[in-house]
């Protein structure tokens, strides 16, 4: 019971200064699979520095919000331009569903938590 407060206490306190310390930037690439999502065609990726907020991914000019994403990886992938293991995961926004590729050694948990929704 105690050890349990205290994990709740702990993830309080890391979010609080990730909060502080502004968006995260993961390196990525987002396809499109349904809706729209800025100038994107389904099926066309965008790939880059993405920047991660509460409910919210901006790579480039592409802007999705009200974010969620899936609560496991499709597969495993490989992103070509940092020549590295990636995993593959399903997003939901607001006018759409994507893809969306992130390195094999992003901690999907505070990536999730950064955001604040999944489904």
């Amino acid at each position: 019971m105690l050890a349990d407060v205290l994990e709740v206490l702990g993830d309080v306190l890391v979010a609080v200064g990730e909060a502080r310390q502004g968006p995260r930037r993961v390196h990525g690439r987002i396809r499109l699979i349904s809706g729209e999502a800025g100038d994107l065609e389904i099926g066309e990726e965008i790939g880059g520095d993405a920047r991660v907020d509460h409910r919210s991914i901006i790579l480039g000019d592409v802007e999705l919000t009200g974010v969620a994403v899936g609560p496991h990886p499709l597969r495993v992938s490989y992103l070509d331009e940092i020549a590295e293991r990636a995993q593959v995961l399903r997003i939901e926004f607001d006018g759409g569903v994507a893809e969306w590729t992130v390195p094999e050694s992003t901690n999907l948990r505070k990536l999730r938590k950064r955001i604040g929704a999944s489904f």
